[in-house]
């Protein structure tokens, strides 16, 4: 609790009242003029919430704290009055209910995770899924957390190292890091061996990608994808879709139908995004073109890019690894092109934008990025107008 322990010092030493949540019910409170910050336990009974102190700050520890408000609990749960309470007979529920906690795999750790925290905050939370399921719990699922220490969690970036994939490696032990300190907030774990490792322990600095394509380079992608062999027409228009109007490659793989209206030309884009604001994005008319026959490919499917059916990840929309794939079939018959991936095609379309002489703020604006500063506080503006007139000017310079 070394994160925890430092708030209530701060608390402390700023000498004055205050009512600080620990979770589960335990509280560290401090009056006006007293001299010392007493530990409660807050539950309730019938319809009447109740509170007793069970210790003072700093002689009785976090730990200690979180121990002794799970034994109240405990006594609580069987009907033990806590006055009367029956000291041998809740000290032994409190070690099985403990005993217990520590019992709980990664495995496990990691279903109550994606569950509690990922899923309803990360709407693409299959990415967190998928480097679970690959690089995770085959390899210390079935171990108990407990077990777990810094060597375990080496070894297995390492795997991912070896592979090339030192950037997939910093974001596993982000994800690790993340779940033990949801472990040790819930009590699962009494120390966090892995708090401490850092991106010099997984894939090390990772250096930010400048990369774009001129438009020679964009000439030969639009002919590579009518050459490459299993390419289908639906990625051809997912890619130039993605090109012209620079979103988020999951801000559109993830697409409703119902917010698009391809008559008045304009994509309601809802605020789940990754700035989680919503955004009204104008579409030039080429853009539109390559919507009405996607709309055609869908069928009867809600999404804009529906499964396809040996899509296994159990989403109902194409996952960015199938565009990954896909683009890799493109590149073959581009032999001479240096390597690009597929978010570097927001970076070409922001890149030349400023080619086109469209202002920064447009610009910005027109990948929904956020405006920092003065601009992004007093500034409402949404810029739709410019944000079309920017996306026609660039639909020209892609169909030249």
């Amino acid at each position: 609790d070394r994160a925890t322990k430092a708030k209530l010092d701060e608390l402390i030493r700023q000498d004055t009242a205050f009512n600080f949540s620990i979770g589960d019910g335990l509280y560290l409170s401090r009056k006006n003029g007293a001299h010392r910050a007493s530990w409660y336990y807050r539950y309730t009974v019938g319809n009447i919430t109740q509170k007793m102190v069970i210790g003072y700050y700093p002689e009785m520890t976090v730990t200690s704290a979180r121990k002794e408000a799970l034994k109240k609990k405990v006594q609580l749960l069987g009907g033990v009055v806590p006055k009367l309470q029956k000291e041998k007979l809740v000290e032994r529920q409190v070690t099985e209910v403990i005993e217990k906690r520590l019992e709980r795999t990664v495995g496990q750790l990691a279903q109550e995770y994606l569950l509690r925290i990922i899923s309803p905050r990360i709407r693409t939370d299959y990415i967190q899924r998928r480097q679970l399921a690959k690089d995770v719990l085959p390899y210390i699922g079935s171990r108990k957390i407990k077990s777990i220490i810094p060597e375990d969690i080496d070894r297995l970036l390492d795997r991912i190292r070896q592979r090339g994939a030192p950037t997939v490696a910093n974001k596993v032990l982000r994800l690790l890091q993340n779940m033990w300190n949801y472990a040790q907030r819930k009590g699962y774990i009494e120390n966090n061996r892995i708090a401490l490792m850092t991106i010099a322990d997984a894939g090390g600095s990772e250096v930010a990608r400048s990369r774009f394509l001129t438009a020679d380079e964009i000439q030969l992608l639009f002919v590579a994808m009518r050459r490459a062999r299993g390419f289908s027409r639906q990625n051809e228009l997912t890619i130039r879709l993605l090109l012209l109007l620079c979103c988020r490659k999951m801000e559109l793989c993830s697409a409703r139908w119902e917010n698009f209206d391809l008559e008045a030309a304009v994509w309601y884009m809802t605020d789940d995004t990754k700035t989680k604001r919503g955004i009204d994005v104008p579409l030039p008319k080429l853009a539109v073109t390559y919507l009405l026959e996607l709309k055609t490919l869908a069928g009867d499917s809600e999404y804009v890019l529906p499964a396809r059916k040996m899509q296994t990840s159990g989403i109902p929309y194409i996952c960015v690894n199938t565009l990954n794939v896909a683009l890799s079939k493109v590149k073959r018959e581009m032999p001479n092109v240096a390597p690009f991936v597929i978010h570097d095609l927001r970076r070409t379309g922001r890149t030349h934008l400023s080619d086109l002489g469209i202002d920064p703020i447009t610009a910005e604006l027109t990948l929904n990025h956020h405006i920092k500063g003065v601009h992004g506080i007093y500034n409402r503006h949404s810029y739709f107008k410019e944000r079309k007139q920017a996306l026609e000017a660039w639909a020209s310079r892609l169909q030249e």
